[in-house]
């Protein structure tokens, strides 16, 4: 027994803060049967153990729940990983398609812009010598 605060009220508060929301927790009760054992993995235990229990069944429980904890921290990186390299197979070709459009945009201007000073040349040329053309 824990004085002033009970094994459920701390596994709430622990996986209610974000700090200590993925450690593992293994209950250790001396409510015994189904519906206690139920009860605690509802509530968030991530193991739940009778009491009286042996240093070897506590010890082999504690080392399982540390492997699956690191499982599951790989599972969600390798997971991570997908989704940023699916967002970048999403992101990439719009990316793609943007610079090869800026870029024939660059040349229309160029275009435009040359085009534009061919005119004014030509219409300079034409003042300069005399023709009135129109631009």
């Amino acid at each position: 027994m824990m004085p002033g605060l009970d094994g459920f009220a701390l596994l709430g508060s622990l996986r209610s803060d974000p700090k200590t929301q993925d450690i593992s927790i293994i209950l250790l009760s001396a409510r015994a049967g189904e519906e206690a054992c139920i009860e605690g993995l509802e509530a968030g235990a991530d193991d739940y153990l009778i009491k009286s229990f042996s240093a070897r069944e506590l010890l082999a429980r504690i080392e399982a729940n540390l492997k699956l904890a690191n499982l599951r921290r790989t599972a969600y990186k390798r997971e991570q990983i997908l989704r940023l390299f699916n967002l970048s197979i999403i992101i990439l070709p719009g990316i793609v398609g943007l610079k090869i459009a800026f870029i024939q945009l660059q040349k229309e201007l160029n275009q435009i812009y040359c085009s534009y000073s061919c005119n004014c040349l030509c219409w300079a040329t034409e003042r300069a010598a005399g023709n009135k053309g129109r631009f």
